[in-house]
């Protein structure tokens, strides 16, 4: 009986990769962030409305993270870098607006 499976190493690769597509959340999120933002808050944010907006802008991040995470795992080391770059973005996703709505 032979069981077809992926190599660990294209299994790595592949969460490489899907984990730098999710790096172009980058750019975007501070377009949707603004766009939201101006949409549904008046002069002050209030905290309860804010929590929605972090939420959809440190998801992709946190899912890039998860698969730079996986790819480590599966033994890519180049992938330290995207897992970096996704942590560092997600916490800025996650502070930036709150500390906004609590000024």
């Amino acid at each position: 009986m032979t069981v077809n499976r992926t190599p660990s190493s294209t299994k790595a690769r592949m969460a490489t990769r899907r984990s730098l597509l999710l790096l172009w959340w980058i750019p975007l999120s501070p377009i949707v962030g603004f766009l939201v933002a101006n949409r549904l808050f008046s002069e002050s944010w209030p905290l309860w409305q804010v929590v929605p907006l972090v939420v959809a802008l440190a998801a992709p991040f946190g899912v890039g993270a998860y698969y730079a995470l996986r790819a480590i795992q599966l033994g890519d080391r180049k992938a330290w870098i995207p897992l970096a770059v996704h942590v560092a973005f997600m916490v800025v996703a996650l502070v930036m607006p709150i500390s906004e709505s609590l000024t």
